[in-house]
């Protein structure tokens, strides 16, 4: 039997490579490859060069974010890039962008896919987040000069 063969029988189910634990309660590696995705979320990011620096192969890390996030981590990039782009389709520092530039520069490179992923996420098309935050601010600015 060969050493990565010895690790798989001699680890537990659930345990991680290192057995080294992270300050948030997941796998040191999960931590690395969240600082990854964090510091490079608007970027494209390959399953390959997130192992890496995680520590890990693509398998391990895909293994080890099923175990302690109950998702993979392509599905956790696109979560937290769909939030990104909620988050500035209602904000109003954003409101002069539209909505492919919004999601382009928080990494979806195909608008398509991107709209199809946030009306299964969010139940409605970003144009009707992005209308409805138009018209509450302009709501808001009616209600602030009646008030004045």
């Amino acid at each position: 039997m060969g050493p990565v063969t010895e690790f798989f029988v001699d680890t537990p189910v659930g345990q991680n490579p290192s057995g080294a634990w992270g300050s948030n309660g997941h796998p040191v590696e999960v931590d690395r490859a969240l600082e990854f995705i964090d510091a490079f979320l608007s970027d494209p990011i390959e399953m390959p060069e997130l192992a890496h620096h995680a520590g890990v192969g693509v398998r391990s890390l895909q293994r080890l974010f099923r175990q302690s996030l109950r998702t993979t981590p392509s599905a956790y990039i696109r979560e937290r890039r769909l939030e990104n782009v909620r988050r500035e389709l209602t904000d109003t520092l954003y409101a002069h962008e539209t909505i492919a530039t919004i999601a382009v520069l928080n990494g979806f490179s195909h608008l398509g896919r991107f709209a199809a992923a946030y009306h299964t996420r969010y139940g409605e098309r970003p144009s009707e987040t992005q209308r409805r935050l138009r018209f509450q601010t302009r709501t808001q600015r009616r209600l602030g000069r009646q008030v004045a």
